[in-house]
């Protein structure tokens, strides 16, 4: 894993990983989704890699009232295409699998990577699903509209409410025509 010792209190599962620098991080599988998150923002943060975190969370005011409780059970960050192999090293030091890896490009996502472990699920997205400009030039665009969120005492960008209210719309709308491919055995068809 990331790092070597683990600190234990009382007996309990470790909450605390040396991480990728030295620094405590907690270990996935005795945290929330969010205390996840923030483990790993702060590791590719270590190597340099910046990391906007993607629905989870940073959808909590867009889509839930004031103390309503949404589970969620992954994590999903945007990161640079230029740097997402760099991450994928650094979850994988964490003890972290590539779900995918040496799949064939046609059995892969073609906007994000899925990693696995440690009681948890990231995925890795180079863009979002339903963007159909190159991945850099989506990176380009969506870096640049950002906000920040506390989790868990912890600062983390989030897609500003503009590009967090795209990001929902196109998914909602992937999930809608999965689904109507599972009930109809075809995309839906849309009358304008």
């Amino acid at each position: 894993g990331g790092g070597g010792r683990a600190a234990r209190r009382g007996g309990r599962a470790p909450l605390v990983d040396e991480g990728l620098a030295g620094r405590p991080r907690p270990v996935a599988g005795t945290l929330t989704p969010a205390g996840v998150a923030t483990a790993i923002i702060a590791a590719v943060a270590d190597i340099g890699v910046r990391a906007v975190l993607l629905k989870g969370a940073s959808c909590r005011d867009l889509l839930y009232g004031i103390g309503e409780l949404r589970t969620y059970s992954d994590v999903d960050l945007l990161i640079s295409p230029t740097h997402t192999r760099e991450a994928g090293r650094a979850l994988v030091a964490l003890g972290y699998l590539d779900v995918f890896a040496g799949a064939a490009p046609s059995e892969t996502s073609p906007f994000a990577t899925e990693y696995r472990g440690r009681g948890a699920v990231i995925d890795v997205h180079r863009s979002l699903p339903g963007v159909t400009v190159p991945d850099e030039v989506a990176w380009d665009e969506l870096s640049r509209r950002t906000a920040t969120i506390v989790l868990h005492r912890t600062t983390v960008e989030v897609l500003d409410r503009e590009a967090r209210c795209l990001h929902v719309a196109l998914d909602a709308d992937r999930q809608n025509a999965h689904a109507c491919v599972q009930e109809n055995g075809h995309p839906a068809q849309t009358h304008g």
